[in-house]
């Protein structure tokens, strides 16, 4: 079986995505978080760079603390926007990276009739 992430690709990226949906992998894992405004995205570190001073560092933000938009902007994707590309034409891995995408994911998961997919968290609060 072949499950694949990125594999030389921007991780959690649609572009990694679109990459592999007419290739032979099996299934497609990606991690979630949950912004600000409660929305399911791709991302797997809990921070995110958001701009770079003048003397050149990146500040990293939480990403529970950014909205979608916000984030959008930055080229993070949404887990229903996977879902819709996707569809049912590749199993997913979903990573939730915290418990607070519980709830919504299962409502997300229901919208789109996507009743099967292999749920991992290293989180044992999920």
């Amino acid at each position: 079986m072949i499950i694949v992430q990125s594999a030389g690709s921007p991780p959690n990226t649609l572009f990694a995505v679109m990459r592999y949906m007419h290739s032979n992998v099996d299934a497609i894992e990606v991690d979630l978080r949950l912004t600000a405004d409660r929305i399911i995205v791709l991302h797997d570190a809990a921070d995110i760079q958001t701009s770079v001073t003048a003397d050149h560092t990146s500040p990293l933000t939480p990403i529970k603390f950014l909205s979608c938009l916000e984030l959008h902007r930055l080229g993070v994707c949404t887990l229903e926007q996977l879902l819709m590309v996707v569809g049912t034409k590749k199993p997913l891995i979903l990573d939730i990276k915290e418990a607070s995408v519980c709830r919504p994911l299962e409502k997300l998961l229901a919208k789109y009739s996507y009743l099967r997919p292999s749920i991992a968290s290293a989180d044992p609060e999920t």
